[in-house]
This record gives C-alpha cells, structure tokens and sequence, in this order.
C-alpha cells in the first residue's frame, strides 16, 4: 500500500459513522426502541439479537465458557458454517470467570499438557481463547471449546489469510512470584507474546509464542495478504512487524475474517458484538430489496 492509498483510508475510516445501539429515534429512519421482554437489549422494529456465548455456561469439552469476550474473528468453515475465535481477557486472578477451577487441579488431565503457562500449580492463565462452530441458517451454536489458554490478557488480535487467528497478550509479565490486582501470582513462563490458534483445530492448540513478533503489550495484529507480513501494534511502543514463510495469496478463499459480515442468501446483515460477557449476533433483514442489491449507503444508514 503506497503513502496516499494509506492516507485515502484512513480519511475514509475518519469519516465513517459510529456504530451505536444506545439510541434512536423516528428521525434516523429505524424508529423508536422497542422494550425488549427479557431485559437485555431494546432494538429498533425489524432488528432482533440472539446470545451465542454466554459466560459460565457448559461448553462441549465439559469446561466453562471464559468471560471477558473480546477481539475476535469470523472464518468459513465446513458446510456453510461459520467458526468464531474469540479471545478472553483475563489474568490469573480472574477466578471466577476462568474455564476452570482456580487451581491445576480444576483443569482435566488431558488439557493441563496444553496450557502455556499453569502458574506452579496454584495460579495459571485464565486467559486465552474460545472456538464456537455456529449455523449460519439457524444462528445457533452448534460446538464449544476452549481453543487457547494458559495465557493472560488476550486482548485483540487479527486474522491470518490462511485461516488462523492471531491471539495477542496485552500485559508484559515475567516468571515469578508478583502481585497482580492485589493478589500474590506465580507464573512459571514469560508473558507479552502473540499465540496463532488455527481456525479449524478441534480442541486446545499447542500454546506457542510467536517471538518473532516481539515482548510487549500487544494490543493487536494484522497481516498483508500478499506479502505474508504480519505487524502487531502497542499503544506503548508503536508497531512491530515479521515475515512469514506462509502463501497466503493462494490460500486466499479460505478465510472470512470479519466481525461484519453480509448475508446475500437472505438479504440480510449480521453483525457479531462482545459485551464482555457474552457475544450477540443482532441481524437486521432488509425485506424491500432482492438479495445482493444492498449498497454501501444502505448499510451505513442502518448501522447509524
């Protein structure tokens, strides 16, 4: 990318609208919120959301869903179906929002091999990521499982086009003893890496540290299709960046990496939101125009 297609994005990105489902009103084209039954979130006529991921619910590898959802991304999988890698931003002392007891002990014996970092037994990584195999047709979940952990602070992250999902740590921690939040935490490893979670692993992933990319506070990653360059950014320490031996340009198809994503099929738009504890998908069906004719003003419009 040359200096002034860089500078035309980043005019764009200035200018595009917030996205906000705090407010509307009769003037903005959706009409007012309507009162939503269940307490959770009022929507304008025609919008309607379903909850995929909650916190502390039961996944399929018999642990808990972590809390703290946060960056995340949106892959092709087999059958139409969408697989979503969500990070968790949790430390150590987040106990009582981890996949598992506070301690090893609360971790079942075939996954404890896959935790990066088990903090001497007592006080492990919470952090990590989550894998969610849902039906597109349907909305619903149809597997669940803890894709990553033994890490901390996964904050955002980025997409591969080979299809994986970039895990970024926000914190810098070294081995030890050390408070954090008040409490005393060992840990046993270094924190401060970027973790790549396949999207179409079955289970925990082999936790390694991209060290390439860099220690530090990593805040997210992304990665330049043809060049195979991956970058990751700090809010402390600016922007690193790696090359990989990778071919993505000819692997290019095989990823959807998106939190917005557009149904043709069903004229529709769906976009994935995180609360922190839980994610939505809120869609909203456009029924006076045939599949495929929406336009970027359109959607604009409908999001503001």
């Amino acid at each position: 990318m040359d200096r002034r297609r860089f500078l035309q994005c980043l005019a764009i990105a200035g200018s595009a609208p917030k996205i906000s489902f705090a407010k509307s009103s009769a003037g903005d084209g959706l009409g007012p919120l309507r009162a939503d039954p269940a307490q959770i979130l009022d929507l304008p006529h025609g919008f309607r959301y379903e909850i995929i991921s909650r916190a502390g619910q039961l996944m399929d590898d018999g642990l808990r869903v972590p809390g703290a959802h946060d960056g995340m991304a949106v892959f092709s999988g087999d059958a139409g179906r969408w697989i979503l890698v969500c990070n968790h931003e949790l430390g150590p002392t987040s106990t009582d929002e981890g996949a598992f007891d506070q301690s090893v002990g609360g971790i079942p014996e075939h996954f404890r091999h896959r935790l990066y970092d088990t903090g001497g037994g007592v006080t492990p990584g919470l952090g990590g990521t989550t894998t969610t195999i849902l039906n597109p047709t349907t909305g619903e979940p149809e597997r669940q499982f803890l894709s990553l952990a033994g890490t901390e602070i996964n904050c955002a992250g980025g997409a591969t086009p080979w299809g994986s999902w970039l895990s970024c740590e926000e914190c810098f921690e070294t081995p030890g003893l050390g408070l954090s939040y008040g409490r005393l935490v060992r840990r046993d490893r270094a924190h401060g890496y970027v973790f790549e979670v396949p999207a179409a692993a079955e289970g925990l992933v082999e936790p390694v540290p991209i060290t390439a990319m860099g220690r530090f506070e990593h805040e997210a990653a992304a990665v330049h299709e043809r060049t195979a360059r991956a970058s990751s950014i700090s809010p402390k320490i600016g922007t690193t960046a790696f090359s990989t031996d990778s071919s993505p340009t000819s692997r290019k198809s095989c990823i959807k990496a998106a939190l917005f994503k557009r149904l043709r099929s069903r004229a529709s738009t769906t976009l994935l939101h995180t609360t922190g504890r839980e994610i939505r998908i809120f869609t909203r069906t456009f029924r006076c125009r045939p599949a495929g004719s929406l336009s970027k003003t359109s959607i604009t419009k409908m999001m503001t």
